[in-house]
């Protein structure tokens, strides 16, 4: 069972980048999409603060908005 959980998991998280984050939202089990876009999150962040400081994250922000209001329409 944990060994299903973690492929599971892993295929959600690497699928992230091969598709609209809607259509992602909408292919994968709710918890894989918490924790997978936890993990994004986090490495969006990161790269943000290394590759611009405020700036980037700055732009990391606004991106992460859009995402978020994406995602509230894709709920209505």
């Amino acid at each position: 069972m944990f060994m299903t959980v973690r492929e599971v998991l892993k295929f959600s998280v690497l699928d992230y980048t091969e598709r609209s984050r809607n259509e992602w939202i909408k292919k994968h089990p709710g918890q894989c999409v918490l924790n997978g876009s936890q993990i994004h999150w986090t490495t969006d962040v990161e790269t943000g603060f290394k590759n611009g400081g405020l700036a980037g994250v700055t732009k990391v922000a606004k991106q992460l908005d859009d995402q978020l209001l994406d995602t509230v329409t894709l709920v209505q």
